[in-house]
């Protein structure tokens, strides 16, 4: 997909790396895909696509389901399996209320899929939310249903 300074090199990489281990890797159109046109092929599963690259943000909630779910709208890949269900059922269960079930039923199913390699991750960013010292109650944290409820400022204007 095209987009950034970086796509082009970076696609150009892979495929000579996939060269030199004997794969015959090329662009579907002969070139990066503009992004929505890109979505689109995938999203309507083109046959040209065996193999793409893709960027996707989990946000604060780390479930898979949206991801790698059997019928999430996300799951570009298509994969799936009823073992892949099953750990992801396990995850979105009421039994994931409780702190230990949730972060082993999350091990098993990274296990899983570490192993399946349904996808490589290649690529991660990091993101800084700048908050001007004004701005009291924000809170950013993973478990925070809604982190605007209790967001107020401690002066009209910066001094």
């Amino acid at each position: 997909m095209s987009g950034g300074e970086t796509a082009q090199p970076l696609a150009d990489y892979y495929i000579q790396q996939w060269k030199e281990i004997g794969l015959d890797v090329q662009y579907t159109t002969g070139r990066l895909i503009e992004f929505n046109s890109f979505y689109d092929k995938l999203e309507n599963d083109d046959p040209e696509i065996d193999v793409y690259q893709a960027a996707w943000n989990t946000g604060t909630d780390p479930n898979p389901s949206g991801l790698w779910g059997p019928n999430a709208a996300f799951n570009y890949t298509r994969y799936e399996s009823e073992e892949n269900t099953k750990l992801i059922n396990d995850i979105s269960s009421s039994k994931a209320f409780d702190e230990d079930y949730l972060k082993e039923a999350y091990q098993k199913w990274q296990q899983y899929a570490f192993e399946e390699a349904f996808a490589i991750p290649t690529l991660f960013r990091n993101e800084v939310l700048p908050v001007n010292d004004r701005v009291k109650d924000w809170d950013w944290s993973y478990d925070v249903p809604n982190p605007w409820a209790n967001v107020s400022v401690t002066a009209d204007s910066r001094s």
